[in-house]
């Protein structure tokens, strides 16, 4: 499994966030209706504000798919993003001596 990714279930939801708490963020792979979901209730009542990267989860229909991302939207408005936002804000944020040449065009 890559370092940055964990991949994440309901009942591991605070393991998870000890371990971001501990060594920052990163990044969350799993179903939109389950996992997802239910890790960014656990994060948001934990005052973390979470992004959610729209394009790079699924659900297990496309109406549970939709429905999480209108719930989580609406604890916190903002938090539904897309790929290109989430790379354009850290490309941003990164000055260019770190940046990786690897990871351009990663978003296309």
């Amino acid at each position: 499994m890559d370092a940055g990714v964990l991949q994440d279930c309901p009942a591991q939801s605070q393991i998870v966030l000890s371990q971001a708490l501990a060594v920052g963020p990163e990044w969350l792979q799993a179903l939109t209706d389950v996992c997802v979901h239910y890790t960014f209730a656990d994060a948001h009542q934990r005052d973390f504000y979470v992004r959610v990267v729209t394009d790079c989860v699924g659900g297990s229909s496309t109406y549970r798919h939709d429905a999480a991302l209108d719930a989580m939207e609406y604890l916190q408005a903002g938090a539904m993003r897309t790929t290109e936002e989430i790379v354009t804000a850290f490309s941003e944020m990164c000055p260019p001596e770190l940046s990786n040449p690897a990871l351009e065009g990663a978003a296309r």
